[in-house]
């Protein structure tokens, strides 16, 4: 018996217009902290007014409801950040793009630095400079890809 009169007296057991009603004059732009306290303050004085007016900060009620407010503002906070991580264009999270690319059928790939062969064909310098013999090459145009000299390439090298 006391079963079916706590069941009958709950929020959820009462008419649809009851629940519409309250949901309809819920303020759910309220994101941070201030703006969803305020908002069930005002919830609260418009229809409990005579049930609750004792609005001291030391009060357990308001204690309550600025718990719920922080928690409110903290999920709102954690809701909004996971759904921004699901489009391109705002994700932040490495994990988070490379899935999104994943999923368009794009698989990233590393950049390749350039790379290349260079070939020097000959040198001219006035520095004091030998080849492998000891030969100062001073003012001296080398040519490493002669045919006609046997050393060429052993000119190149350094002593």
């Amino acid at each position: 018996m006391a079963q079916g009169a706590r069941q009958s007296s709950l929020f959820a057991a009462e008419d649809f217009s009851v629940v519409y009603e309250s949901f309809s004059e819920a303020n759910f732009q309220a994101y941070d902290f201030e703006t969803i306290r305020n908002a069930m303050v005002d919830y609260i004085n418009n229809n409990y007014p005579e049930n609750f007016n004792d609005w001291i900060n030391s009060s357990e009620f308001v204690s309550l409801l600025e718990l719920m407010a922080f928690l409110g503002h903290n999920l709102a906070y954690r809701a909004d950040l996971a759904s921004r991580e699901n489009y391109l264009s705002t994700a932040e999270r490495r994990e988070s793009a490379l899935r999104i690319a994943d999923f368009l059928g794009y698989t990233p790939t590393r950049n390749v630095v350039a790379n290349g062969f260079l070939k020097i064909d000959s040198v001219r310098t006035n520095e004091s400079v030998f080849d492998a013999n000891g030969n100062s090459l001073a003012n001296i145009s080398v040519q490493f890809d002669d045919t006609t000299d046997p050393n060429s390439y052993r000119n190149f090298l350094p002593l």
